[in-house]
């Protein structure tokens, strides 16, 4: 995690202008995804979920003086930085991350939160998949329209369940003394 965190920061400092350090530095990260067997299919999907993000953010750039520049470095260095997390997480149990910032001191609703959002992600993406599978069959027709319409309640749908969800998983672990 040292390393991770040490590498996002070198990363962010050194300019473009040392392609070196970004190949040596894409080089570790390979390594580390074939030393961990994680999934390459899997990085990808979630780095494209993240990229999108980033190039919308990132499109701002491109108006501003020396903008395809700075378009440039902003996506290649945000995208080994979240590769770098992507495989941090991947290659780390859900309990270790928090336990780790605990121990350096993080104030603690910080690795509270996250350890929250970690362990009920999956719970959330099997509410989703059962929720578009149930959407799915029973659904006859294949118009785009409707298509996204019911994408629409859909997501509203998995929006107030977890916030009902969030509700009660708070009132239970109050009621057993978390703080």
């Amino acid at each position: 995690m040292i390393l991770a965190i040490v590498g996002i920061c070198l990363n962010l400092v050194i300019p473009l202008s040392f392609p070196i350090f970004f190949g040596f530095y894409t080089l570790v990260l390979c390594v580390v995804i074939i030393i961990n067997k994680i999934p390459l299919v899997l990085l990808i999907k979630k780095l494209i979920l993240l990229e999108i993000f980033l190039l919308i953010m990132a499109i701002g750039t491109l108006t501003q003086p020396n903008g395809f520049n700075l378009f440039v470095s902003l996506m290649i260095k945000s995208t080994l930085s979240l590769s770098t997390l992507i495989i941090l997480i991947q290659s780390s149990s859900s309990f270790e991350i928090p336990r780790i910032l605990v121990q350096w001191g993080i104030p603690e609703p910080i690795p509270s939160i996250i350890a929250l959002l970690l362990r009920y992600s999956g719970v959330l993406q099997k509410e989703i998949h059962r929720m578009k599978q149930a959407r799915d069959s029973r659904l006859f027709v294949a118009s785009t329209k409707f298509s996204r319409n019911s994408l629409v309640a859909l997501i509203s749908r998995v929006f107030s369940r977890s916030i009902d969800r969030s509700e009660r998983i708070y009132s239970a672990m109050v009621s057993r003394g978390w703080k």
